[in-house]
This record gives C-alpha cells, structure tokens and sequence, in this order.
C-alpha cells in the first residue's frame, strides 16, 4: 500500500535528519517534531483502523456456517 510506505519512509527519513540538525537545540527539536504529528496520527490511525477490519472479518468468516457436506465452501474449488 503506497501511502503506508510513504508515510514509514517519510518518517524514517525525517528522524535521520532530525536526529543530526537537533541533537543539541531543543527549540528546533520542538518545531521539527509538530511538523511530524500529522504523519504519526495518520500512520497510527490507519493501523489501528486496519486492524479493527482484519479482527471484524476474522470474526465474520468464523461466525459463518459451516457448507452442507456436499457442497464445497464459497471461494474454494471443489476438485481440489
């Protein structure tokens, strides 16, 4: 997924230059980090939202009857 690598290449890249510019002024270090929250609270809430669907689906696909035994599941070849 394109925007889930840019945002952990993004971040990768930023804490780089990040850590060199500001290792010993607190004040850039501050101005550097709020410009990065927006990255953080998106890349947290897709993986949190992402994993609310996977649970939900796995949910799902076991709540699901089990075929008559004649029939083969819905997705799955019956010729093996």
């Amino acid at each position: 997924q394109p925007i889930l690598l840019w945002a952990v290449a993004t971040l990768v890249v930023w804490d780089g230059v990040y850590w060199f510019v500001s290792y010993q002024n607190f004040g850039t270090a501050f101005r550097f980090r709020v410009q990065v929250v927006p990255i953080l609270l998106f890349l947290a809430l897709y993986l949190a939202v992402a994993h609310h669907l996977q649970r939900h689906r796995r949910e799902e696909q076991r709540d699901r009857p089990a075929p008559p035994s004649g029939e083969a599941a819905p997705g799955t070849s019956a010729h093996g």
